[in-house]
This record gives C-alpha cells, structure tokens and sequence, in this order.
C-alpha cells in the first residue's frame, strides 16, 4: 500500500525505471492498477516477487539490476507486518512475523548495496518507535532499528533517512482496516 504510493509519487517527479520487490509481487487490485498508472505515465517497471529476509534471493536481484544498463539510485525500504499483541501473548513466531521483514530486510539492503553509490536510501519507520503503542511493543522496536541504522549508515558517510510516519489512512493497512481506523479516531488518534 504506501510502498506503492512512494513508487507513484516518484514517478509523478519523474522516476523512469523502478524494481518495485514485494512478498506478493503485484497480486492485489490495487498494486496492478498502480502499476499500470505508472506504465502509462512513461515509467518502466519491473515487479518483482521477493522476500527481503531472503538475503541470496536479494542478493540475485541486486547482481541483476548491477548487470543492466541502469545504475541503481536509490532505495526506499517500507515493509512492514502489523500483529498487534499484548507483550504477554507475543511468542518468538509473532514477534519474527513484525521484526524479520523490516529489521533482516533493512540490513540485507544496507549490507548489498553498501558499495553502491545511492542518491538515498529510505526507510520507513514509525511514530510507534518513540511514542510506542499498545500491542505494537514488537512493531515499536522493530521501527527503532531502522532510525538507528539511518543513524549508523550516515556515521559511515552513506545516505540514510528514516522517516517516522504515523498511521495513513487512505493507503496500506488502515485503508484494508477501517475497524482499526475508527478505533484510532476513537482513541484521539487521528490518522494522516
């Protein structure tokens, strides 16, 4: 969901070739209809199923877009798994299930492009990881690794930012969870 709407809005300031990678590849209405705007705005795109926890799997992909006749220019990491528990019902499998696809997956991407000279590298994080959230204590975490390895990558001269959203509504989960959505309106929360 915003993943897509990142890859739209970077077409719309004028990205012409992007390797959009995703769990489910471009299987939902909604990501085959974005692909298409974008195709049809003048964009080559290249969807790619894959897992960001799979290190060789991304390692394949990388070597790939290396050998083509594009450079790599940046990379923007927003993959994220919601399974909101009290700390007390989490188990080694739930807290994985959160941490693996945005924490293994933003180091996987920093450790194989390390040697890339990248324009940017982004990572979306969360509000969650300074304020915290009832039942996101794993997702809040998992966010926190992602503002410091920003933090680690520029230390070592590499781009890096880390953005901390707060919950979107129009996009994403909360758009496929409009009972989540009215539970934070409820809460005074109110979703961007």
């Amino acid at each position: 969901g915003f993943g897509l709407a990142i890859a739209e809005w970077l077409v719309g300031c004028g990205a012409r070739s992007l390797v959009l990678l995703g769990r489910t590849g471009a299987v939902r209405a909604e990501a085959a209809e974005g692909l298409k705007r974008m195709r049809a705005g003048g964009a080559e795109i290249l969807a790619v199923q894959a897992d960001v926890t799979d290190r060789p799997q991304l390692a394949r992909i990388f070597a790939g877009i290396e050998a083509g006749d594009r450079p790599l220019g940046g990379i923007v990491h927003a993959a994220g798994v919601i399974d909101d528990a009290l700390v007390s019902d989490l188990d080694v499998a739930r807290i994985r299930r959160v941490v693996e696809p945005k924490v293994l997956g933003a180091w996987h991407l920093h450790e194989l492009t390390r040697h890339v000279p990248l324009d940017f590298f982004v990572l979306i994080s969360s509000v969650s990881a300074t304020l915290g959230s009832a039942g996101q204590a794993h997702y809040a975490a998992a966010n926190r690794v992602l503002d410091a390895l920003a933090s680690a990558r520029r230390a070592q001269g590499l781009p890096a930012l880390s953005i901390a959203w707060g919950p979107i509504r129009d996009t994403g989960y909360l758009a496929r969870r409009p009972d989540v959505a009215r539970y934070l309106e409820q809460a005074g929360v109110r979703p961007m």
